[in-house]
């Protein structure tokens, strides 16, 4: 079953916004090679409810929950995370997906 991780994430200096990007096509060559698909990214999200502040939106669809372990956890991440961690603050989380629409417990 997919598992999906969403990113939010704000850059400290706008003037950082190259080296956004060669964090960007670097980590989507690790993600590609993983099976993984990059299938939103929005950097204007709007919010439909509640107070979240969201900045730039990335959500990615890995092909299962060990998939998203071992490639956060991998050597060829590493050092970029270090450079995301550097230039950028972010909330990353990971949502399990489902197989169609939720089921009511209990009976009828």
């Amino acid at each position: 079953m997919s598992t999906y991780v969403i990113v939010d994430l704000g850059l400290r200096d706008q003037s950082d916004q190259a080296s956004f990007e060669d964090y960007a096509a670097r980590t989507n060559v690790i993600l590609t090679e993983d099976g993984v698909r990059v299938i939103a990214f929005d950097p204007a999200p709007r919010v439909l409810e509640g107070t979240w502040t969201p900045r730039t939106i990335v959500v990615q669809e890995y092909p299962d929950a060990e998939t998203v372990e071992r490639v956060q956890r991998s050597d060829a991440y590493a050092p970029l995370r270090e450079l995301r961690q550097r230039i950028a603050d972010t909330n990353v989380i990971v949502v399990d997906g489902t197989e169609g629409p939720p089921q009511r417990s209990g009976s009828s």
